[in-house]
């Protein structure tokens, strides 16, 4: 399984990079395929911590804001393979983003993964959208 996010500010790509899966991403996926869960990842969190990435993070070092995902599937092998999870995030402080991840709620949830971006500086107006690609 791979991912890769692909940022943009304002409309201009600003970051693509690669991702870490981690250990309780890992977890919650077995469990969605053999059925003990239910509960998918339908959040997106973003935050400004450079904390270097690791499998057994459970949270963003530091978030800053979480949003709803629009999700849907792609095809990048064969049929259906690749999950997309999309996120407009709007600022009306400043901040020096640098990292992000995908969660099963907005308040306590499972992350699937972890990412640094590098740093995205935004202030109030402006807009980050993002686009996760996880091919299974």
């Amino acid at each position: 399984m791979e991912g890769r996010v692909i940022i943009k500010r304002n409309g201009e790509v600003v970051a693509e990079k690669e991702n870490l899966i981690v250990n309780s991403g890992v977890e919650q996926l077995a469990k969605l395929i053999n059925g003990e869960s239910t509960i998918s990842f339908n959040y997106m969190g973003i935050g400004t911590s450079a904390t270097t990435p690791s499998s057994t993070q459970t949270s963003l070092g530091s978030q800053v804001a979480i949003v709803k995902t629009t999700n849907s599937l792609a095809t990048t092998r064969v049929s259906n393979d690749t999950c997309l999870f999309q996120a407009t995030f709007s600022f009306s402080t400043s901040y020096a983003l640098t990292e992000i991840g995908l969660f099963t709620s907005s308040t306590s949830g499972i992350m699937l993964n972890r990412t640094l971006i590098g740093t995205v500086n935004v202030s109030s107006g402006i807009d980050v959208s993002v686009l996760w690609q996880v091919v299974v």
